[in-house]
C-alpha cells in the first residue's frame, strides 16, 4: 500500500482494480473444483486475495473450504492483521527466499525497513500459517540452497547486506519448507515430502551435512545425486 522507498511516486501495479472483479473469478474457479493459487507479492494485494478467500468462504461449506488449501504465491510482504486472517482461512503461502539471496540489497534500497516483513518466515511459523519455498526459476536460481541460504541467513551474497533480520529461521524448518509443506501445498504429503515407508524413494545427497555445517557454508553446498522414486536420474 506505501509507496517504494527509493521513489514515494511509485506504488507497483494493481491488476485488478475492483475487488468484486477478483472475488467473482476466483469464486467461478472454486465453484468449478479447483485449489486455488493466486500471485500476490505487496501487501495490497496480499490483502485483496485474502478478502476474497474469506468472501469464498462466507459463501461456501466450512469443511469443503478448508479441504481446499487455498495458496498465495509469493506474499512478499504482509502485516500482523493480514498474518492473523490468513491463518484464519488456513492459507498455505509458498515463499521465494532465494530472492533474498541474490537481490536483498536491492530490497532494502527500495523498502527500507518494511524489509522486516518481507518473506515474513517467522511470523507465518509462530502464527502456524504452513509455508513452503519456491524458486521462482528463472527469476531466481533454481538451487534450493540459495532459497535456504536466504530463508536462514537472510543475506545477499553479493555485498553481505542483513535484509530482514527478525524473520530468519532455522535450517531443518527452511527444509522442511522445501520438502513437507511444498508436498502438503499440492496434497501429495502422503506421497512424497519426507522419507518414510510407503512413500516415494525421493531423496537428494548432499555434498555435506546441511544441519551442522556452518551456515555461511549453506549457499555452497552441492547435490551429489538425485533419486526420483527409487530410480537415480542424476549422479555427480
Amino acid at each position: 500500500k506505501s509507496p517504494y522507498s527509493h521513489d514515494k511516486k511509485l506504488k507497483g501495479i494493481q491488476n485488478f482494480k475492483f475487488q468484486k472483479e477478483l472475488n467473482d473469478a476466483l469464486f467461478k474457479a472454486y465453484k468449478e473444483g479447483f485449489q486455488i493459487t493466486a500471485h500476490a507479492v505487496g501487501d495490497g494485494a496480499v490483502e485483496q486475495i485474502v478478502t476474497a478467500y474469506e468472501f469464498i468462504r462466507e459463501k461456501s461449506d466450512a469443511k469443503e473450504f478448508s479441504g481446499r488449501r487455498m495458496r498465495i504465491e509469493h506474499s512478499g510482504f504482509t502485516n500482523e492483521d493480514l498474518i492473523e486472517r490468513m491463518k484464519s482461512l488456513s492459507v498455505v503461502v509458498i515463499s521465494n527466499p532465494a530472492f533474498i539471496t541474490i537481490n536483498g540489497s536491492d530490497y532494502i534500497r527500495y523498502y527500507g525497513e518494511r524489509t522486516e516483513k518481507m518473506f515474513a518466515h517467522r511470523s507465518y511459523q509462530n502464527s502456524g500459517i504452513r509455508e513452503g519455498f519456491g524458486s521462482d526459476c528463472p527469476v531466481s536460481y533454481p538451487n534450493p540452497m540459495h532459497g535456504i541460504y536466504g530463508a536462514v541467513m537472510r543475506k545477499d551474497i553479493k555485498r553481505g547486506d542483513v535484509c530482514g533480520q527478525s524473520q530468519k529461521i532455522d535450517i531443518l524448518d527452511a527444509v522442511r519448507c522445501y520438502t513437507y509443506n511444498n508436498a502438503y501445498a499440492s496434497f501429495e504429503e502422503n506421497i512424497k515430502g519426507s522419507l518414510e515407508k510407503g512413500k516415494l524413494a525421493d531423496i537428494a545427497v548432499l555434498s555435506d551435512n546441511i544441519l551442522n555445517c556452518d551456515k555461511e557454508h549453506i549457499k555452497d553446498i552441492e547435490i551429489d545425486m538425485t533419486m526420483i522414486d527409487g530410480k537415480f536420474v542424476y549422479l555427480k
